[in-house]
């Protein structure tokens, strides 16, 4: 993340005030864990998320529990529509990779090469 922490606390501010996350408290939890997460240079299983975002028990069953799948797929539904939206002039934007749990910050013109 060569960004600033400032610029990606910033879009992640104006993307949270701007209401594309809806009114759960999860999608926030959700994005805001996903960026400390690449911020730190961690990566993220869908086991950590079900753990520490939707708290579910270490027995969490990634098999029979599809949650966490559903979530992160809608989450990167939400950040495109606020990005052809409210967000269209962000210079940055955030991007979760399809199958992957981790996000990428990427200027706007390879934002649009990804999708």
């Amino acid at each position: 993340m060569a960004e600033s922490n400032v610029e990606i606390t910033e879009l992640i501010k104006r993307i949270h005030e701007s209401g594309a996350l809806g009114r759960s408290s999860t999608y926030p939890r959700l994005l805001d864990y996903l960026v400390e997460q690449a911020r730190s240079g961690q990566s993220c299983s869908e086991v950590d998320l079900a753990e520490n975002v939707f708290f579910k028990s270490d027995t969490f069953d990634q098999t029979s529990d599809s949650s966490v799948r559903v979530y992160v797929h809608n989450l990167r539904k939400k950040l495109q529509l606020y990005y052809e939206g409210a967000g269209q002039k962000e210079s940055h934007r955030i991007h979760i990779p399809k199958g992957e749990y981790r996000v990428e910050i990427l200027d706007a013109e390879n934002y649009a090469k990804v999708l």
